[in-house]
């Protein structure tokens, strides 16, 4: 009898936690629309599905940015990271940063050349307005990052994959990973002087 008793309160607790779960997801799927009847605008709710943010760009760039920040800081560094307040205005779920050092607030984009052109579709981008999508959440991460105060620092490829050479900027597709760190840590070092 009291085995049954036990294993009622658990599969209650799992069964819970499971619609819980579930009806947290629904209620992400859903927003509010605004309706005008009459000249009388009104807020609605929308139950048509969001869409889909964007796939995040992730490079070795990316990897060597939040290593750099971190033996640059001293600190540990978080990477794939919420910034606080945001909603994606394609999905409705938080956006993110590469990496960020919680004890100094400075957060961390590494830009892929992927993330500046559109070249059609592929594994990247399934069409033009998932580029347009990754662009406007970019922004709207941007805005964001300011008014809460933190220091953002993007990143271009052309930092660590390009130099100037005969007055023409040349880029190079397979630089040593050494060499990309070096470059990305001291534009992160300068960036974080300039902030000072």
């Amino acid at each position: 009898m009291l085995y049954n008793f036990i294993y009622f309160i658990i599969f209650f607790v799992v069964v819970s936690i499971i619609f819980w779960i579930l009806e947290d997801q629904a209620m992400q799927s859903f927003g509010t629309k605004m309706v005008e009847i009459d000249g009388q605008h009104y807020l609605v709710p929308d139950f048509g599905p969001k869409g889909r943010d964007p796939k995040m760009i992730k490079s070795t760039g990316s990897t060597l940015a939040c290593e750099s920040l971190q033996e640059l800081t001293g600190q540990r560094v978080k990477a794939n990271r919420e910034v606080p307040g945001t909603k994606s205005v394609v999905s409705g779920k938080p956006i993110l940063v590469d990496c960020h050092d919680i004890n100094n607030n400075i957060m961390v984009d590494y830009k892929s050349r992927e993330f500046y052109t559109y070249n059609g579709t592929d594994h990247i981008n399934e069409d033009i307005y998932e580029f347009y999508d990754r662009l406007a959440l970019d922004s709207q991460k941007k805005e964001r990052i300011s008014s809460i105060g933190f220091n953002y620092i993007e990143i271009p490829y052309k930092v660590d994959n390009c130099l100037m050479e005969e007055g023409e900027l040349k880029c190079y597709q397979n630089l040593p990973p050494g060499i990309r760190k070096k470059r990305i840590k001291d534009y992160i070092k300068e960036k974080i002087t300039e902030r000072i």
